[in-house]
């Protein structure tokens, strides 16, 4: 094992940002109502709407009771809404509200802002590069 001081931790680099970023979402959402663990579900929202609350989970990798929490949260918000499926009674289905898809361009701006945060003093080079390891990383198997 190596010395102490010269130990490097990948995942202490991790953290760091998920904190910064925790912290930058919190301040810019703020405006709009929201919190940074409300965020993400609109994120994905954004991306693919109409899902199944298991698949936001899912998706996510966030337990089923935060979820639920979140999006109750987001639905008195009225940002979202949840409706019974018609096939499966058991299952939710989370759209956007209007008030939800009025926001997607602000709320994706802060989503690009911390991006660019991130890669301001990273040539375009290094960025493709770091984009390329940081998808082969969160795509491994990483709980076996």
């Amino acid at each position: 094992m190596k010395n102490k001081e010269n130990f490097e931790n990948i995942g202490r680099y991790f953290s760091q940002m998920y904190r910064k970023g925790r912290i930058f979402y919190s301040q810019e959402l703020k405006k709009f109502g929201l919190g940074s663990g409300q965020s993400i579900f609109l994120f994905q929202l954004y991306k693919k709407d109409g899902v199944s609350q298991d698949e936001l989970a899912n998706t996510l990798y966030i337990d089923k009771g935060t979820t639920a929490r979140s999006l109750k949260t987001l639905e008195e918000a009225g940002f979202i809404k949840r409706e019974v499926s018609d096939s499966d009674k058991r299952v939710n289905i989370v759209r956007l509200t209007e008030k939800g898809l009025k926001l997607e361009p602000e709320i994706t701006a802060v989503l690009k802002e911390w991006d660019r945060i991130l890669a301001h003093s990273l040539s375009e080079e290094e960025q493709k590069t770091l984009l390329t390891l940081l998808k082969k990383i969160s795509d491994s198997n990483l709980m076996k």
